[in-house]
């Protein structure tokens, strides 16, 4: 009996992993809002290389990460990089002060101490998009590949991990993207071609 209990929870916590959200699997649609209260979609951003980050106020290693994140989407404005950073604070205004302040802030001595805006700040109401990326601890970042794919996953945050961003993000910009409707019309051949270029990196 007891084998059998635990050959079910391995096979549990196997389909657990299998499901998360992680490199190799397609990236969840998002389900947040921006500051207008406007929905928006990962469609909005096809073909882009698209850097996801999902932060809080209260959280000491985010604030650290968020003007990091900004001076990333600040390089990257004129290449093919979104970088969205969802709040998951249960209280909007608690994001609302945080980024008012962090505008406001007239320390000139830290670097991006004031919002360049290039980043796209949305707000995850329900938390429904943090449960689709199956979020262990934030932050958490996933960098999404041109053709839709999750290819990078990062959780927590050192001062190291900014280059390694930049070398990730470099490396999927220099990549194709073939759109969706190409894909059906060449179903097969040119679309096993691209998940073999994904699967080995």
């Amino acid at each position: 009996m007891r084998k059998s209990l635990l050959f079910l929870y391995t096979l549990l916590i196997t389909a657990s992993c299998l499901n998360a959200a992680g490199p190799g699997a397609a990236a969840p649609e998002i389900s947040a809002v921006n500051a207008k209260e406007e929905a928006v979609s990962l469609r909005d951003y096809a073909g882009k290389v698209v850097f996801l980050n999902f932060w809080a106020s209260w959280c000491p290693p985010c604030r650290s990460e968020f003007p990091e994140l900004d001076s990333l989407a600040a390089e990257y404005s004129e290449k093919d990089l979104v970088v969205i950073a969802i709040n998951l604070d249960r209280n909007r205004s608690s994001a609302d002060d945080f980024i008012d302040n962090y505008e406001k802030s007239s320390d000139k001595t830290t670097p991006g101490s004031r919002l360049s805006w290039n980043m796209k700040i949305l707000f995850d109401r329900d938390n429904a998009t943090a449960q689709a990326y199956s979020v262990p601890g934030i932050p958490a970042s996933f960098i999404i590949g041109r053709n839709g794919g999750i290819r990078y996953k990062h959780t927590g945050f050192q001062y190291a991990f900014t280059r390694k961003w930049r070398e990730e993000i470099d490396s999927l910009l220099a990549e194709k993207f073939v759109p969706r409707q190409e894909d059906d019309e060449n179903a097969g051949e040119n679309k096993g071609e691209d998940n073999d270029a994904e699967d080995e990196e």
